[in-house]
């Protein structure tokens, strides 16, 4: 019996790049700082390079103590449209999951940037925002990943971060590789995280269109930062994204 190909939305195959991570992801929980970093290392030597999408373009920020990647639009005069190349990017790397011609397939997608297009409309609190043209390379997402405040930046979330591209309309998304323990405890990942937005300001972003966006351990540090933004009197963003 031949195998039927099954169509997985560019949400479900991100999920799935992100249970496979977790379930590759050694536990840490009784071993010594220095087997820690033996085996988180290890971990990490095996991941593959990451292909940008040719569309987009990832550059590396040195801040000193941590980097930051900035993932932007690479050319206004591109053909194809942003989730197609997203969309092609991701069957690259998940060919068993590549897209086909089904109209169910395609309604689901459009269900999908619907949905996520009503989500980023609340948090901003504009129902004008993906309209509004000052949206592309005007504004910017702040990306923290997660990891238990020990697990380091990869390569499932520069596919986040080309998907949080695609569903805003052309956002920025800058993503930071912060301090991690057992090296780097508290209040190290908080402030590379203020390092990075205060860098966000001074591009002259506009505040309307800047998002704050964590999983995991990366949405408490998202919240964190917002709490301190607040009672220090800084700019807050245009709202926050936070996910278990």
């Amino acid at each position: 019996m031949s195998e039927e190909k099954v169509n997985v939305s560019l949400l479900g195959r991100t999920a799935r790049k992100m249970v496979a991570v977790a379930n590759r992801v050694p536990r840490l929980s009784r071993m010594s700082g220095r087997e820690i970093e033996e085996t988180r290392e290890r971990f990490y030597e095996k991941e593959k390079p990451w292909r940008c999408p040719e569309h987009l373009e990832n550059t590396v920020i040195g801040m000193g103590e941590f980097t930051m990647e900035l993932l932007r639009t690479a050319s206004a005069k591109e053909e194809m449209s942003t989730q197609e190349k997203v969309e092609s990017s991701a069957e690259e790397d998940d060919p068993e999951g590549a897209a086909t011609d089904d109209p169910a397939a395609e309604q689901e997608k459009k269900t999908e940037a619907a949905i996520l297009k009503k989500l980023l409309e609340r948090i901003s609190g504009r129902e004008e925002y993906r309209e509004d043209p000052r949206a592309e390379g005007r504004g910017i997402i702040l990306q923290l990943h997660g990891g238990g405040y020990y697990g380091k930046f990869h390569n499932l979330y520069r596919h986040t971060a080309a998907m949080y591209h695609e569903v805003s309309g052309g956002l920025d998304v800058l993503s930071v590789d912060y301090r991690v323990a057992p090296e780097h405890p508290h209040p190290a990942a908080l402030e590379d995280a203020l390092k990075a937005y205060e860098w966000i300001l001074a591009q002259a972003y506009d505040t309307d269109y800047v998002f704050v966006a964590g999983d995991s351990a990366g949405g408490g540090l998202a919240l964190a930062l917002c709490l301190y933004l607040r009672d220090h009197g800084m700019p807050l963003p245009a709202g926050i994204v936070t996910m278990i």
